[in-house]
């Protein structure tokens, strides 16, 4: 049987070891909050997507046939 050892007293490993043998796992759930996407909110990357000209090859295609 070991001798009881004032918790002040233990070394830090010790201290470290007894401390993570009293935490709780927190299992499946994820403690991490979350937040929602502000669909009011502006977005760059939808915005570029929408800004894409597609129709300026085409221009250039007529445009070089007209010449």
């Amino acid at each position: 049987m070991e001798k009881h050892i004032s918790y002040d007293k233990l070394s830090k490993r010790k201290r470290k070891e007894i401390d993570k043998s009293k935490r709780a796992d927190w299992g499946k759930i994820n403690p991490v909050t979350k937040v929602r996407k502000n669909k009011k909110k502006y977005d760059r990357k939808k915005a570029d997507y929408r800004d894409f000209d597609d129709s300026l090859p085409f221009v250039l295609l007529l445009h070089s046939f007209t010449v």
